[in-house]
């Protein structure tokens, strides 16, 4: 006598190879579906986004009025973008028919407008508030004053701009002190 038939046998082994095989099927999709979101989330990109910073621009030209060999106005005009602090260096040389330096000279004496400028103590002149862009400096040469040159004598005017904010970097770089009002000061 068998115990098992052949057939009933191969049936229960059948019935349980389905659901095991229904439970693998199932567990590799769960598997495939979050390997799947996971690629496809890393692979997620946008599109590029164009950075818009600008960087402020300094930048300044000299303003000189020169009659009958005096000077009578130096100022600066701020070309840049941005508020600036000023100083301008004077440098007199003199200069042959052909405009060749020949020797230095010693810078004619003027009154300076102290109400907006100061000597400091590296001998430049230091404008006293910042030049906001587009705007021009007063007069270094007091009212009424003029710088009265010599014969082939030239004055050369130099000047140099600092970007006026952060005010630490004016003092750093330039060793004045930037008071709570903006005005420089020694």
């Amino acid at each position: 006598m068998k115990l098992f038939s052949s057939r009933s046998s191969h049936a229960a082994n059948n019935g349980g190879a389905k659901k095991l095989s229904a439970a693998a099927i199932a567990i590799i999709l769960v598997v495939v579906m979050a390997i799947g979101g996971t690629v496809a989330l890393l692979m997620d990109s946008t599109d590029s986004v164009t950075n818009k910073f600008a960087p402020a621009s300094s930048g300044i030209t000299i303003e000189e009025e020169v009659k009958e060999n005096c000077k009578t106005e130096i100022a600066v005009k701020n070309t840049g973008d941005t508020g600036v602090y000023v100083r301008v260096s004077l440098v007199a040389n003199y200069y042959d028919e052909n405009g060749n330096i020949t020797g230095g000279a010693e810078v004619p004496d003027f009154t300076l407008n102290s109400d907006k400028w100061f000597v400091g103590n590296d001998g430049y002149y230091y404008y006293k508030q910042p030049v906001a862009a587009g705007d021009v400096t007063d007069n270094l040469l007091a009212s009424g004053s003029k710088m009265q040159l010599e014969d082939n004598m030239q004055v050369t005017v130099l000047a140099q701009s600092i970007q006026a904010s952060p005010t630490s970097v004016v003092h750093d770089k330039w060793g004045v002190t930037v008071n709570s009002d903006g005005t420089l000061a020694k």
